[in-house]
């Protein structure tokens, strides 16, 4: 499922030509990762976002498909 999002959202970058969303890498900065997450949340209409930095490399999520599930409290 993520591979086929990813196609997804590499489509609408080249129909759009919209570099930032079909490159894994570029050297923007963190406002233009911000708008390309959200570019990216529309287009797969996820329910929220996640942003996770460590060190020197920052992750950016588009989440979708929550489930609820009970603790075992055992």
């Amino acid at each position: 499922m993520a591979r086929s999002h990813l196609e997804r959202v590499r489509e609408f970058g080249a129909r759009h030509q919209l570099q930032l969303l079909t490159t894994p890498e570029f050297p923007g900065g963190h406002p233009e990762a911000l708008e390309m997450l959200a570019v990216a949340g529309r287009v797969l209409d996820a329910e929220g976002v996640l942003i996770h930095s460590v060190g020197d490399v920052t992750l950016f999520l588009a989440l979708s498909g929550f489930r609820i599930s009970k603790l075992n409290h055992s």
